[in-house]
């Protein structure tokens, strides 16, 4: 559908599309491992995860994240390509939604 609105060939498009997501893999990577960091040498890691729920949902949003990312390396996409698009459609709308829950801890007003 871009490709038609835009007129950009999808071979250009999928370059793109591997290049944000790497880029996001490697931010999503950065600003899990400060904020590891940050939390053990305040209060301990295990502490922040009890009682602090925005580091729960970060980790459950980079876990998919690191799931589309494995199984899109081209040996296992070539191995078994139809499984990897469907797992690939899942695993992004349950990155959407962790994602969400958890930055509405972060954005709410209350």
């Amino acid at each position: 559908m871009i490709s038609v609105l835009t007129g950009v060939s999808h071979e250009k498009l999928q370059v793109l599309h591997q290049g944000a997501a790497f880029n996001f893999i490697y931010m999503s990577l950065v600003h899990t491992i400060a904020a590891c960091i940050r939390a053990e040498r305040e209060y301990g890691m295990r502490l922040m995860t009890e009682y602090n729920v925005v580091y729960v949902s970060g980790f459950v949003a980079l876990a998919p994240m690191l799931l589309l990312f494995l199984l899109a390396l081209p040996p296992v996409r070539k191995y078994s390509y139809e499984a990897f698009y469907y797992i690939h459609i899942v695993m992004a709308l349950f990155f959407l939604g962790a994602l969400f829950w958890h930055g509405y801890q972060l954005l709410d007003s209350e």
